[in-house]
């Protein structure tokens, strides 16, 4: 036991860095107008205003200057719709941050992002121990975690991004832990937090979409493993996903559940904007050609991992483990040409960060 507590201290040293990185984030400055749209309407929640829209002032004056195309906010961060304003990001997080905006004022925005990071910290070094990593491969994991990654960044910023990872982590471990089966009480909270996770930022459905394919193929293998039993076939076995076979058992239910807790989502979208993808889906589906949206997906696909490997460069040594294992697997000759490949490839990594980098000078995303 002893040998794992260095890993608690890189969580302590953690956890007075990033509220360091709180000290220095001035009241009423946020990382990004996205930050302050959001507070905005937290502000307005805590004060006892319960609409999910911008509260506009009474003086007629102000409305008219407004209607006249003065109005300070524009499209896509607020769209007026229905004879409101209404900013263009989810509002769960706005309406879970607000009472703590009511109890400590601004700082009380941060609470969230911050005690939310920390939690991510501790249920990761507790799932490495539960893989039964070594106590070196443990604290290594921790450290790069927490001083070698961005995320640590965003315990200091008025984002919802280290909410929504913490919830798919949490169903994430639930459902992953090496068992031989999964309960049904398991499989509930599981599928219930990582749909959450949507709730606070909807591109974790992608996240819902990997899981699905995920489960329901273990679903598949272990009904065609049941009907052939008599031939003594282990189909995840033979394709080496036996220590996955578990997720076949109630994965139904986890899907079952997650897809549910989705749906409640949508729901509330359309109760309460009128749009079942909320104000949202007035900037990713209106106003722009479905080719459009298309190239705009694959410029980001491509940012999103080339700024992967120049944010968290670290992970270049997955690669570099990637090809030790090819190199094992291979033979010796096959293997030296493989690694003049890798080699090629790899030495051309900053001459891509450079033909992409571009796209983070011109384009923002949310």
């Amino acid at each position: 036991m002893a040998k794992y507590r260095l890993s608690w201290f890189i969580i302590g040293a953690g956890v007075a860095f990033s509220l360091y990185l709180l000290g220095q984030v001035p009241n009423g400055v946020y990382f990004s107008g996205d930050g302050g749209l959001k507070a905005l309407l937290a502000q307005q929640l805590g004060e006892g205003n319960l609409r999910i829209d911008l509260i506009t002032p009474d003086a007629e004056w102000i409305h008219q200057l407004w209607e006249n195309g003065l109005y300070p906010y524009e499209e896509p961060f607020v769209y007026y719709l229905n004879d409101r304003y209404y900013i263009t990001f989810p509002y769960p997080f706005s309406l879970i941050t607000a009472p703590f905006y009511t109890l400590f004022g601004e700082r009380g925005l941060y609470f969230i992002p911050l005690v939310s990071t920390w939690l991510i910290w501790i249920g990761f070094n507790l799932y490495c121990r539960y893989v039964k990593l070594s106590p070196f491969q443990q604290c290594l994991a921790v450290f790069l975690l927490i001083f070698a990654s961005n995320l640590t960044l965003y315990a200091g910023m008025y984002w919802e991004h280290t909410l929504a990872v913490l919830f798919c982590l949490i169903g994430m471990i639930i459902l992953l832990i090496p068992r031989e089966s999964v309960t049904v009480k398991e499989a509930i909270w599981a599928g219930f937090f990582v749909g959450l996770s949507a709730w606070i930022r909807s591109e974790f459905l992608a996240m819902v979409a990997t899981l699905t394919f995920l489960v329901g193929v273990m679903i598949i293998l272990r009904l065609v493993s049941n009907k052939m039993f008599e031939n003594n076939l282990d189909l995840p076995k033979l394709l080496n996903l036996d220590k996955l076979s578990y997720l076949g058992d109630k994965g139904w239910i986890f899907i079952v559940m997650m897809y549910g807790t989705v749906g409640l989502f949508f729901i509330s979208n359309q109760i309460v904007y009128g749009h079942f993808l909320g104000i949202h889906a007035l900037q990713i589906v209106e106003g722009f050609s479905i080719a459009r949206r298309l190239r705009e997906a694959w410029e980001s696909f491509l940012e999103i991992i080339v700024t992967f490997f120049e944010f968290y460069p670290v992970a270049c040594f997955s690669l570099l483990y990637l090809l030790l294992f090819l190199v094992k697997k291979l033979s010796r000759k096959n293997a030296k040409n493989h690694f003049y490949h890798f080699y090629y490839l790899f030495s051309n990594h900053q001459r891509l960060l450079g033909q992409y980098s571009w796209l983070g000078r011109n384009k923002t995303f949310c």
